[in-house]
């Protein structure tokens, strides 16, 4: 995966010093991307491929007998699924009796924007002092 010139180690060494974690590396748009010498449309598929493929295996161990088995397991399944995400998100996990994931489903929270701009004004209406 490295350039002309350049090693896959010395490419990656670059993109984490310019981007500061995996998490914004993953979810920096091709244009910011095409800034670095070696990245172009097909390695920011690729970079896009690889937590989309971690959520899928991660999902799929879920599935198996152990399930969601530690909070630490819910804590990186959550964090892979929303970490890139750019507003909040309501996430429901639909759980067995052995607490393996039978589905999830997301809904964008509406009114956190407002909330948010709310808040930072000193607090939502009806909120105790």
């Amino acid at each position: 995966m490295g350039a002309a010139g350049k090693s896959a180690v010395d490419l990656a060494r670059e993109l984490m010093h310019r981007f500061g974690s995996l998490t914004a590396l993953f979810a920096a748009e091709a244009r910011a991307l095409a800034g670095v010498k070696g990245m172009g449309a097909a390695k920011h598929a690729q970079l896009q491929a690889i937590p989309e493929l971690a959520r899928r295996a991660l999902a799929e161990s879920l599935r198996l007998p152990t399930g969601f088995n530690s909070p630490a397991a819910v804590h990186n399944y959550l964090r892979l699924t929303l970490a890139s995400l750019p507003h909040e998100v309501f996430l429901c996990l639909f759980l067995d009796p052995q607490n393996r994931m039978i589905a999830s489903e997301a809904a964008v929270s509406r009114h956190a924007d407002a909330h948010r701009r709310l808040s930072a004004r000193g607090g939502a209406p009806g909120a105790g002092a």
